[in-house]
């Protein structure tokens, strides 16, 4: 995937590389990146819980601190849900900066796309989102 598209003021290109999404400005500074991995295995959420591949591990998702609340983030999460159709999603998300971003404000933000909550995680939260068609 290598794409070009006009943000208010930003001209972006998208690159896609080993797991990675990256998204950069005119500079090729990097504003947001989200690293995953695809899994094909059987995934045990709990001793009787478990969910059937394909799916999609969400290992980290950063946005530059230049570039926050100005909806990169929600760009780049849909990129990667319409890349993987199909899929179900599951993140161990965590704030880098708990001044910037509270758990509850994470759980927030994945639910808009569909996320569910499903455990507490050592730093932070994990969310599931069930396959999509």
């Amino acid at each position: 995937m290598n794409k070009s598209f006009n943000r208010p003021n930003e001209i972006l290109s998208i690159d896609e590389y080993d797991g990675c999404i990256v998204m950069r400005n005119r500079n090729e500074g990097q504003v947001v990146k989200v690293f995953y991995n695809q899994s094909n295995n059987k995934m045990f959420i709990s001793e009787n819980e478990f969910r059937f591949p394909p799916f999609i591990c969400v290992n980290r998702l950063y946005v530059d601190p230049n570039y926050r609340k100005k909806g990169w983030a929600t760009i780049i999460m849909n990129l990667l849900i319409e890349r993987f159709k199909g899929y179900s999603f599951l993140v161990n998300a965590f704030p880098d900066d708990k001044e910037y971003m509270s758990n509850e404000k994470l759980i927030e933000f994945y639910k808009g796309f569909g996320f569910k909550f499903l455990i507490p995680s050592e730093d932070g939260v994990i969310l599931i989102k069930e396959k999509t068609s």
